[in-house]
C-alpha cells in the first residue's frame, strides 16, 4: 500500500512540474544606455530659479501581452531591468530636471532574447509647450509713422508667422506673445519709419514646457529717427540647457566713418568654430555667415548681432553689440558722406548728356 501511494506522489509531483515548465514562459534581463543630446541655452536667455539639466530619468516598457509592462526611476544613464518576457518590447525614456520638470525624451523597440540583451535610447526631442512674451517700446514722438514687423524661425529654418499681439503707435509700445513648441528659435524685430527701416535686432529664445521665456525690448532713438539699443535692455528667462556663452570682440563703441570693421567671436564653451553655423546680422539684415565677417557701415548708430547653432537641439545662441559710426576728421578736410549720379532718385546734374556724372556731398566740419 506504501509502495501505491509512493508511486501515485511521484506521479503527482512530476505532472506538477511539468505543467509548470511547459507555461511559463521564458524571461530574460534588459541593459538600456541612456544618451542625452546636449540642450544648450542661448547667452542672451537666463533661466530664473530653474534647474535645467537632466538628473533623473524616467523609463517605461510594454511587451508582447497586456500585462508586460514595467515603470522604473533612475538617475544613472545606464541601468539594468530583469525578469522581462521574450518579445517585442517598446521602451520610452523621459529626461527631468531635479524638481522633475521635463525637458526631454526618447523611444526605441527593441527584440528581447534568451540571451541578455542591450538597448540605447536616444533623448532626442524636447516636451511639451511653453509662451513667447515680448514687450516693445520706443519714443513714438521721434517717429512720424512707427511699424513694427517680426519674423520667429525655428530650429529647424522654418519661418513661423508672427505679429504683434498688441500695438499703440501713439504710446510707442507693442507686445507679442505666441504658445510654441518647446525648442530654439531667433526673434528678427525690425523698426521702420514708414518704408525706411531705423533697426533691428536679433534675440535667441528657448521655450520650455510650461513656462514663458519673457523679455523686453527698447528702442531708443535720437533726433535724427538713428536707434540705439541698450545692452540691459534684453532679459528673456526660462530658459532650459547649459549655456553656450559667446562675445563680440573688435568693435569699439565708437568707430570712425569710412573704417571697416572686422568683428571677432569669443566662444567659451570649447566649441571648435568651424563646426559652429555662425550668422552675421547689422540692425537685423543678414550680412554674413561663417566665422569672419566685414562690414563698412553708415554714419550712426547700429546694433551688430551674432546668431551660433552647433547642431544640438536647443543650441541656438546670440550675442550682441551696439557702435556708433561718426565722422571723425578734421573740419578743414572734407569728408565723402555720399554720392548721388545723374538720374539717381530723380535728381538730374547739368545736362542729360553727362548721364554718368557724379556728385560728393562732403562734410566742412565736425
Amino acid at each position: 500500500m506504501k509502495k501505491k501511494y509512493s508511486i501515485l506522489f511521484i506521479f503527482l509531483i512530476s505532472t506538477i512540474f511539468l505543467f509548470s515548465c511547459e507555461n511559463k514562459p521564458f524571461t530574460s534581463s534588459i541593459t538600456l544606455n541612456i544618451n542625452k543630446e546636449n540642450i544648450k541655452k542661448d547667452k542672451s536667455i537666463l533661466p530664473e530659479d530653474i534647474p535645467l539639466d537632466v538628473t533623473q530619468f524616467t523609463i517605461t516598457g510594454k511587451g508582447p501581452s497586456e500585462n508586460d509592462t514595467f515603470s522604473i526611476n533612475t538617475r544613472d544613464n545606464k541601468t539594468t531591468i530583469k525578469g522581462l518576457n521574450i518579445g517585442r518590447w517598446e521602451l520610452v525614456a523621459v529626461g527631468k530636471n531635479s524638481d522633475g520638470l521635463l525637458l526631454v525624451s526618447g523611444t526605441t523597440t527593441v527584440n528581447i532574447e534568451k540571451n541578455p540583451t542591450t538597448a540605447i535610447i536616444e533623448l532626442n526631442k524636447l516636451v511639451g509647450t511653453g509662451n513667447i512674451s515680448i514687450n516693445y517700446q520706443w519714443d513714438s514722438n521721434l517717429i512720424k509713422n512707427p511699424d513694427l514687423k517680426l519674423e520667429l524661425i525655428n530650429q529647424n529654418n522654418e519661418k513661423i508667422k508672427a505679429t504683434p499681439t498688441s500695438i499703440d503707435y501713439d504710446q510707442g509700445i507693442a507686445t507679442y506673445e505666441s504658445v510654441a513648441k518647446a525648442g530654439s528659435y531667433t526673434l528678427n524685430s525690425k523698426l521702420y519709419d514708414g518704408d525706411i527701416l531705423l533697426s533691428g535686432c536679433i534675440e535667441a529664445i528657448r521655450v520650455v514646457m510650461n513656462k514663458t521665456s519673457s523679455g523686453n525690448i527698447s528702442f531708443k532713438l535720437n533726433e535724427d529717427n538713428q536707434i540705439i539699443t541698450s545692452d540691459e535692455s534684453i532679459i528673456l528667462n526660462n530658459q532650459a540647457g547649459v549655456p553656450i556663452t559667446c562675445t563680440i570682440n573688435n568693435v569699439n563703441e565708437v568707430i570712425p566713418y569710412n573704417q571697416k570693421i572686422y568683428p571677432e567671436i569669443i566662444e567659451n564653451n570649447n566649441f571648435p568654430l568651424n563646426e559652429i553655423s555662425i550668422d552675421w546680422y547689422l540692425d537685423g539684415i543678414l550680412i554674413g555667415s561663417g566665422e569672419n565677417c566685414s562690414l563698412s557701415p553708415s554714419i550712426g548708430f547700429h546694433r551688430l548681432d551674432v546668431v551660433l547653432n552647433n547642431g544640438d537641439i536647443g543650441s541656438t545662441s546670440s550675442a550682441f553689440k551696439n557702435f556708433e559710426v561718426v565722422i571723425n576728421s578734421p573740419a578743414y578736410l572734407p569728408t565723402v558722406v555720399s554720392t548721388i549720379k545723374h538720374g539717381d532718385n530723380g535728381y538730374y546734374i547739368g545736362s542729360n548728356m553727362h548721364p554718368s556724372l557724379t556728385v560728393s556731398l562732403e562734410n566742412l566740419s565736425q
